[in-house]
């Protein structure tokens, strides 16, 4: 069996049908999906549409999808605040078949291959099952710090991965205790995997926004022989222009141009703008002494203002 695995699309529907062309020509059996397939970028029916076309498609959620739980239950005369207005857009933009089919989604899933020889547990986050671990060191933001440290290469940064894993009791623990023998999430957006005590463990990284410095859309292929795994991370070309323009035009960026900016510099330079602008903008409310959450939108505005300007 042959499987591709993509996670955090975010919108970005030409990195996902970039992928999913490359997967053909790689004859997959079968797609996994973990999770964020809206929210960044404007095309979220025809995200959700081309995963739903899918026969056979194994589908999880993620933390976006996990929002829209919340947006369902309030009031939307509450929904003043700047820094969700990608998820209200979204959430408005959504048809009500695909609302409804991303709200549905499990958190996690289990699969057996056909002969029962391997088992896949699949979620988002690293925190759903390796909570309080060193799993932290390899988010997006620490990526990026390690790379301003010094340029290190992707074999490096498996070496790296490989490393942190192995040396932390709690993970290998974990790992002992489970009745799988592979473990898939993403969320980080950075593309990597590892081997522990012959459990396999993948991060595809980012299919539609990847944040370790290459620009191409992410994925990977999952080979499941009788007695062997066999990993191979795919990254694809595809036009990032065509993205950015679209979504230019769209009432997404219309209604929250700071964020779909941010995200444009991101899909430019792969590498962690989000999470920074959001340390701004907590050291803006603490100088204005406002521990309001979510941020005032003077706050969030002045922030903004202030992250253009530099």
């Amino acid at each position: 069996m042959k499987y591709a695995v993509i996670s955090d699309i975010h919108g970005n529907l030409p990195a996902l049908n970039s992928v999913i062309d490359d997967a053909k020509r790689n004859f997959i059996d079968e797609y996994i999906f973990v999770g964020d397939y809206y929210c960044d970028l404007a095309y979220p029916n025809e995200v959700v549409n081309t995963i739903k076309n899918i026969k056979g498609a194994h589908v999880i959620r993620g933390n976006k999808e996990k929002y829209l739980d919340g947006l369902l239950k309030s009031d939307q005369t509450e929904w003043v605040y700047d820094q969700f207005a990608p998820l209200y857009w979204n959430y408005r933009e959504l048809d009500d078949d695909n609302l409804q089919y991303l709200i549905g989604l499990p958190e996690d899933k289990k699969i057996k291959t056909p002969n029962d020889n391997h088992k896949m547990h699949l979620f988002h986050a690293s925190s759903f099952l390796f909570k309080s671990t060193n799993m932290g060191l390899l988010s997006s933001s620490q990526y990026a710090e390690k790379m301003i440290q010094g340029n290190f290469s992707h074999e490096e940064y498996l070496c790296y991965v490989q490393k942190i894993l192995s040396s932390d009791d709690k993970i290998v623990e974990i790992l002992d205790g489970l009745d799988t023998d592979i473990v898939i999430f993403g969320h980080s957006h950075i593309q990597w995997h590892a081997e522990i005590d012959k459990k396999g463990i993948i991060n595809p990284g980012s299919c539609g926004l990847p944040l370790d410095y290459d620009k191409r859309a992410a994925y990977t292929i999952l080979e499941l022989n009788e007695n062997a795994i066999n990993i191979l991370e795919r990254r694809v070309p595809y036009n990032i222009s065509d993205t950015i323009c679209y979504t230019m035009k769209s009432e997404l960026y219309t209604n929250a141009k700071t964020w779909c900016d941010i995200i444009f510099d991101q899909l430019n330079l792969a590498k962690d703008e989000i999470n920074f602008f959001l340390r701004h903008v907590e050291t803006t409310a603490k100088k204005k002494n406002d521990y309001s959450i979510p941020y005032s939108n003077t706050v969030w505005n002045e922030a903004a203002n202030r992250w253009k300007s530099n």
